[in-house]
């Protein structure tokens, strides 16, 4: 199954539903129609209008709409107008009902399939084109040409052109719609991800800060403990300056010791923050960089949007024109009624005249017949008078019948605007449909696009955060690395200090 029959998928399901629902009523117009025009053998119509659904109708209730129902589907959909067409053989409506026809293409719209339009056309042109050359009057009222049949046959083509480029160009509109829902979904996903990772950032930075805490702890607690220990030294040599020299130098080395190694710890401390604080702008820089990404994302799935909802109101526009000037024919059609009707009474008046006429010629031709030969040419006359009655009743006989014709012919007319009306009403609540589900849609997206922009600001907040900690990360660091120094120094001279403190123990014992 190609993108295509997935996206229309559930179009096809429904308007399978719909069309079958339609199909079937047929069969009771079927009978209506079969009354009224006092068709024989409407039973044995009405059986195979039923017959011809029966497959299709179990297809569609188990559920099973595949390629080969969908054809089936279609080419059940062309037996009512073909029954119809026959019900009316020789009488006038005969060629209006072809009208059917054309309705029942329109109506495979329902199924977003080229194959069963082109199935019901192949049908429809077999159907004219067999019956031409068999029983022409089941098809034509008197008798058909191949012409009128090879028209037929473009005027069908035409419309399968038509509708084939409609059901593709629903396909393209829904494919469309779907992969934008899918961009959509994943640039969800993508924001949800980030918002993690940020969320994630925001916790490790947390880490990083009571870290940075306890070795501020820690660097506290050292120099309180430096600054206790010189304390006592410093009361140590006090007391003890006379007698302990050599004590001093060894408390000396002892303190250098013990600062050197705190000093040690510190630079670790502090080197363990400064990577800590660089892991952390990588990782808000990563997120930064994946919200800018579906900030983008957002603003072309907008306008993809923007375009398709364009094109929703161009075709809401386009149906509402064709409402208009549908809606013009009714009034036209109107006056046209209206002039047969006085077409019609004043054809009355000319038989009404005529019968006057006829009936004077006999009282004259009577009236000769008395008189002899002297009314011989009165005779004469009077037949000439009675001929021309004859004729004009001959005439308006055969135009009550034209105007009969055009009645029909308007009325016809009127019930495929009728029809023409509501096909254009079914595409304007479409295009309303896809219109709100476009606003729908775009609203989502920008909401994507605030998520996007908040996640964004987060991070950058994060990002300087965790500069800000690497700063005080290299602080601590020369901190550590000053101390350490120091406590060298003080170690080379409490080592300095000894070796004078035992040389002069020496010397004041060899003395």
């Amino acid at each position: 199954m190609n993108d295509f029959d997935r996206s229309v998928a559930a179009l096809r399901a429904n308007g399978t539903k719909i069309l079958v629902g339609l199909l079937w009523g047929t069969v009771p117009a079927l009978a209506i129609l079969g009354l009224v025009a006092g068709s024989a053998g409407l039973l044995v119509t009405l059986i195979a209008a039923s017959a011809a659904l029966a497959l299709p109708t179990w297809w569609v209730h188990r559920g099973k709409t595949t390629q080969a129902a969908r054809i089936a589907l279609g080419m059940a959909s062309t037996v009512a107008p073909m029954l119809a067409v026959l019900m009316l053989r020789g009488h006038p409506w005969q060629m209006d009902m072809h009208m059917a026809f054309f309705v029942t293409l329109a109506m495979l719209v329902l199924l977003c399939d080229w194959r069963p339009i082109v199935a019901a056309a192949a049908i429809i042109v077999v159907h004219h084109l067999g019956l031409l050359y068999i029983l022409p009057e089941w098809v034509f009222p008197g008798s058909g040409s191949l012409g009128r049949v090879l028209l037929h046959g473009l005027l069908v083509i035409a419309e399968c052109a038509v509708l084939i480029a409609t059901v593709g160009e629903i396909g393209r509109l829904t494919v469309a719609l779907m992969e934008r829902q899918q961009e959509t979904l994943a640039a969800q996903t993508d924001a949800e991800a980030a918002r993690d990772a940020a969320v994630a950032a925001l916790a490790e930075r947390e880490a990083a800060q009571r870290a940075a805490d306890a070795a501020r702890g820690a660097i506290a607690a050292t120099r309180r403990t430096a600054e206790s220990e010189a304390r006592q030294r410093r009361l140590a040599t006090a007391d003890s300056i006379d007698a302990a020299l050599g004590a001093i130098a060894r408390d000396l080395r002892s303190a250098a010791m013990t600062l050197s190694g705190r000093g040690a710890e510190l630079s670790g401390v502090a080197d363990t923050l400064v990577h800590e604080a660089r892991d952390l702008r990588q990782v808000a820089q990563t997120a930064l960089l994946s919200v800018g990404m579906v900030a983008d994302r957002s603003e072309e799935l907008a306008d993809t949007i923007g375009a398709v909802g364009t094109s929703a109101g161009e075709v809401h526009r386009v149906a509402d024109d064709t409402s208009t000037a549908i809606a013009t024919l009714g009034p036209r059609l109107a006056a046209l009624t209206q002039e047969t009707g006085a077409a019609r009474a004043i054809l009355d008046l000319v038989v009404a005249i005529s019968e006057q006429s006829n009936l004077l010629a006999i009282n004259a031709t009577i009236e000769a017949a008395r008189s002899g030969e002297s009314g011989r040419g009165f005779a004469v006359v009077a037949n000439e008078m009675k001929a021309m009655a004859r004729q004009t009743s001959s005439a308006a006989t055969e135009i009550a019948y034209k105007l009969e014709a055009i009645d029909g012919a308007a009325t016809a007319f009127v019930d495929a605007i009728a029809t023409a009306t509501a096909s254009v009403d079914t595409i304007h609540h479409a295009t309303s449909g896809i219109a709100a589900a476009v606003q729908q849609q775009g609203a989502t997206t920008r909401l994507i696009a605030d998520s996007a922009d908040s996640v964004r600001l987060e991070i950058i907040s994060t990002d300087r955060l965790s500069a800000t900690i690497g700063d005080a990360a290299d602080t601590n660091r020369t901190v550590a690395d000053n101390a350490l120094s120091l406590a060298l120094a003080l170690d080379h001279h409490a080592a300095q200090l000894a070796d004078r403190v035992e040389t002069l123990l020496v010397d004041l014992r060899a003395a």
